[in-house]
C-alpha cells in the first residue's frame, strides 16, 4: 500500500478519523483504510456528489479546493488532489475541522506526487 505512510499519519494526527481513501472521478478508490463499516459504500455515492459539485463550480469558473459535509454524527472532508482524484477523510462530528485541513493540506503534496 503505497499511501499506508500518510493514511497512518494523519489519523495520528486528527483524533476521531475513521477513514481515508483516494477516490477517482469514476468512483473507484486506488486506496483506502477504515474502521467503518460503511465507508466504501459512503465514497461509492459520495464519488458523483462531489463530482457533480466541482462540475457546477467548473462551470462558474472556480477550482473547486474542499468539500465539507457534516452531520450530526459524521464529518466527510473532500480535498481535490487532481482533476481526477480525490482525498477523503470520514471523521467524527466533533473533530477539529482546522485541524483536519492542516495536516491534510501539509500531506496533499506527497500525495499528489505519488499519484504522478
Amino acid at each position: 500500500m503505497i499511501f499506508e505512510k500518510y493514511f497512518s499519519e494523519i489519523f495520528s494526527e486528527c483524533s476521531g478519523t475513521k477513514g481515508i481513501a483516494i477516490m477517482g472521478k469514476d468512483g473507484i478508490a486506488v486506496e483506502q483504510q477504515s474502521s467503518d463499516q460503511f465507508f466504501e459504500e459512503l465514497l461509492i455515492e459520495f464519488s458523483d456528489v462531489t463530482t457533480k459539485a466541482i462540475s457546477i463550480f467548473d462551470s462558474r469558473g472556480e477550482l473547486t479546493k474542499q468539500q465539507i459535509f457534516l452531520t450530526e454524527k459524521n464529518l466527510l472532508f473532500v480535498e481535490s488532489l487532481s482533476d481526477y482524484y480525490s482525498l477523503f477523510v470520514l471523521a467524527d462530528s466533533s473533530v477539529n475541522i482546522g485541524k483536519l485541513r492542516f495536516v491534510v493540506r501539509k500531506k496533499a503534496p506527497w500525495i499528489k506526487k505519488e499519484l504522478q
